[in-house]
């Protein structure tokens, strides 16, 4: 192939993985419900605050998107992992809050007998509701063989698995004293968010081009 095809085969790759890099998003939403753990109850919640009563609080929907291509960020080490989140939002009575989160955390139990024996998922963010900011958190405990960071084509790209459902019970404490329950068996949806269609198209269309000029003239 002639070194100019070389070139323009180089660039149309190029940019048809940065296009994707910036496009396409994984998406992470869960269900749980919030309670208050003292007496200060500045959003209002329902629930008695104990963690054995799993649904007597206020429910709660937690939605949190990362770059398909996010990498792990320092102080990722063994089976823990962080990652940049691009959005989350937290809805609760009506209202909906949204903001960038302070990082989504994966634990990979691998099996090994150590530690907690499930994989989890964790999203971490500050929400403002009833005008008073709080620092959200909410973990979901996974089956411990729904991801692994022992795959060797990328070990430090961000999990993507099947939506699923919660393998067990989880709580998450806040600094403000909010407890955020994830029953047993509570649905986590995961999907992709594809490419836009313009950038589809350009893609395909750049690649078009290049066919084209591969092609020996006549």
């Amino acid at each position: 192939m002639h070194k100019k095809s070389l070139a323009t085969l180089g660039a149309c790759l190029y940019l048809s993985l940065a296009l994707s890099a910036e496009a396409t998003s994984i998406v992470f939403s869960w269900s749980g419900y919030l309670e208050p753990r003292s007496d200060e109850n500045p959003w209002q919640l329902d629930g008695d605050g104990v963690f054995n009563t799993l649904t007597d609080g206020t429910p709660f929907t937690v939605t949190v998107s990362a770059s398909a291509f996010a990498q792990q960020l320092e102080g990722s080490m063994g089976n823990l992992a962080f990652y940049p989140g691009e959005s989350a939002s937290l809805t609760f009575g009506g209202q909906t809050f949204t903001t960038v989160p302070l990082g989504l955390t994966f634990w990979d139990s691998r099996d090994t007998g150590v530690g907690d024996p499930y994989d989890s998922i964790n999203v971490t963010f500050d929400a403002v509701f009833f005008g008073e900011s709080l620092r959200f958190s909410s973990s979901l405990a996974l089956d411990q063989t729904t991801f692994s960071f022992d795959d060797p084509s990328n070990p430090y790209l961000l999990p993507f698995f099947e939506s699923t459902v919660s393998d067990r019970a989880l709580g998450g404490f806040t600094v403000n004293n909010v407890l955020a329950t994830v029953p047993a068996g509570t649905p986590i949806s995961v999907s992709v968010v594809p490419l836009p269609p313009a950038a589809a198209l350009l893609i395909t269309s750049l690649l078009s081009l290049l066919a084209l000029r591969k092609r020996p003239y006549r």
